[in-house]
């Protein structure tokens, strides 16, 4: 099963090379890693909710190869600094391709739920995706600065519990 390097591959082959926000790299692992078993970083509750270390050195890293490219623009109404937009190499998509061709030949099922899932965590709004983290996830939110915004965003998508 891909770990580090070649799960963030797999990843950015999915997105077609880009992935908009921070927030949404680190929620987009952490949900592949949950719901589906791939991936092996450890997450501990921030903030914003689930982050890794880990994973955040490895972007870095990525981006000292060169493998990743940071792209940056000005935030939307609810986000205090601009949004990081990042752009795979194109050795880093076809690293990706590699890494998902073996797991559709290994476990076609598994591929195709990765590849469904991760399409729509790229698309759908990232206030969306917490509001379903946070729900899913309530150990990972402990230390929130959010939360209460997350409960209306919850509320708005049908997705509040009341807890």
């Amino acid at each position: 099963m891909p770990a580090g390097s070649e799960l963030l591959a797999l990843l950015f082959y999915v997105t077609g090379g880009t992935i908009e926000g921070a927030t949404r790299l680190q929620k987009i692992v952490f949900l592949v890693q949950k719901e589906l078993g791939l991936g092996s970083f450890g997450f501990i509750a921030s903030k914003y909710g689930p982050w890794s270390k880990e994973l955040e050195d490895l972007v870095q890293e990525l981006i000292r190869r060169g493998e990743l490219r940071v792209e940056e623009y000005e935030p939307e109404e609810f986000q205090e600094h601009s949004v990081k937009v990042y752009k795979a190499s194109k050795s880093l998509v076809e690293q990706g391709k590699d890494v998902f061709r073996g797991l559709l030949q290994r476990n076609p099922a598994l591929a195709l739920m990765l590849y469904t899932r991760v399409r729509a965590y790229a698309t759908l709004p990232i206030t969306y995706i917490l509001a379903y983290l946070y729900k899913e996830y309530p150990e990972y939110t402990m230390q929130s600065i959010i939360r209460e915004r997350v409960k209306e965003w919850q509320k708005h998508y049908g997705l509040y519990s009341g807890r």
